[in-house]
């Protein structure tokens, strides 16, 4: 990162972060859970078809990203005047863009082993909540790209530019490269509502940063976080539908 980079993020002040926290948490913790109440009023009596119910959820989380980037650039870079440039969107060596793709594969299975391990600390199986909120029912091309749109571009380019562009940025300006690391995948994996999943969540969140950290560009990140999220995606359908082949 550049020093003028740096000079940028350092224009922003805490209470700009805690706004943009709160407005984050806000709509993870109540505004989603809301517009879901809402939009499954309708759909009580279709017990047997998660189809619309799937792409529902995928246009709430959508809605969730729109608000979310929305506040960044009000709350934030338009306030401050920053570039994007200092969010991490600058060009990047082809050589970064296939690490990010190997470093999710990598991801995988670093994943699988930190649930094993919650999962023995729990004594009991961990239970995925989103398995069924991306069940899309069948095997259907509609569901299915609506969901690869939503989880494997839209939250990896919104969730990179929120939690590695910025709120990582902005700790380096003040603090040192691990605390830094540690406490922007903590936000990442905390804000994700989803209490089972914070370890692992965690575990990509600084495999994420670190790769921000060393190619100097926030696009190897979008890229890991896209591939990843695409193949656990894979791996989800297979399982569901290859059960019931």
């Amino acid at each position: 990162m550049s020093q003028k980079v740096s000079l940028e993020l350092y224009r922003v002040k805490l209470t700009d972060v805690l706004l943009l926290l709160i407005v984050i948490l806000a709509s993870v913790r109540f505004l989603m859970p809301w517009l879901m109440s809402v939009f499954f009023q309708g759909f009580r009596a279709l017990p047997e078809s998660n189809g619309p119910q799937l792409q529902l959820v995928l246009v709430a989380f959508l809605l969730q990203s729109v608000i979310i980037l929305t506040a960044l650039l009000l709350v934030v870079v338009m306030r401050r005047g920053l570039s994007l440039q200092s969010l991490g969107l600058v060009r990047t060596e082809q050589k970064w863009v296939l690490r990010g793709i190997l470093l999710a594969i990598a991801a995988i299975p670093a994943v699988a082993v930190v649930n094993i391990v919650v999962s023995s600390l729990r004594g009991a199986p961990l239970e995925n909540p989103q398995i069924d909120l991306l069940n899309p029912g069948s095997l259907s091309a509609g569901p299915v790209l609506l969901t690869l749109f939503a989880a494997g571009l839209v939250a990896p380019v919104v969730e990179e530019v929120v939690f590695r562009g910025f709120f990582y940025g902005w700790l380096k300006t003040r603090f040192g490269l691990p605390l830094s690391m540690a406490v922007s995948a903590g936000l990442f994996s905390l804000l994700h509502g989803i209490a089972i999943l914070i370890p692992a969540l965690f575990v990509v969140g600084l495999m994420l940063s670190w790769v921000y950290e060393k190619s100097g560009s926030l696009w190897p990140a979008i890229v890991m976080h896209s591939a990843f999220n695409t193949i656990m995606l894979g791996l989800l359908y297979t399982a569901l539908f290859g059960a019931s082949a």
